[in-house]
């Protein structure tokens, strides 16, 4: 028999934390050693943004004023949300800290931010990776962290 409460019981793991996906090379496939911290569709982190986006977008829907920009950045924000940090990135200049802007900028960044976006979706995706690491004790990531 099935209970549902296994499943509910659940969050604050690795769906919230996240787990580590390692950053492939678009053209290559090869890790280039750089490793997101990636939360669940079902972390209360993107719950919140999606909630807040969608409120957004009825009201602009009733005004008739989105745009196909605003759906750009909507979906930036909502992938950003799922980055729990982050380490080996860097910036051209030296190491790359981890924040919810420099998230927001580094997936803006012209096709670069939309292989990245690409690599987090469908890791993301995975309901069942974190419910099965959700099930397991928890593991302290390498990686930096953030709340947000």
């Amino acid at each position: 028999m099935f209970d549902i409460a296994e499943i509910s019981a659940l969050s604050g793991s690795a769906i919230e934390d996240g787990l580590p996906m390692p950053l492939k090379h678009p053209i290559t496939g090869e890790d280039t050693g750089a490793v997101f911290m990636v939360r669940s569709y079902e972390s209360a982190a993107y719950k919140a943004v999606e909630r807040r986006l969608r409120t957004a977008g009825m009201k602009s829907l009733r005004k008739g004023t989105v745009s196909a920009g605003e759906l750009d950045k909507n979906t930036i924000e909502l992938v950003a949300s799922l980055i729990a940090g982050w380490s080996g990135m860097k910036d051209g200049t030296g190491d790359l800290a981890f924040s919810k802007e420099a998230a927001i900028s580094l997936l803006s960044i012209p096709i670069a931010g939309s292989n990245i976006i690409k690599q987090i979706d469908e890791f993301a995706d995975d309901g069942a990776a974190f419910f099965k690491a959700s099930s397991k004790p928890s593991q302290t990531p390498s990686a930096t962290k953030s709340d947000t």
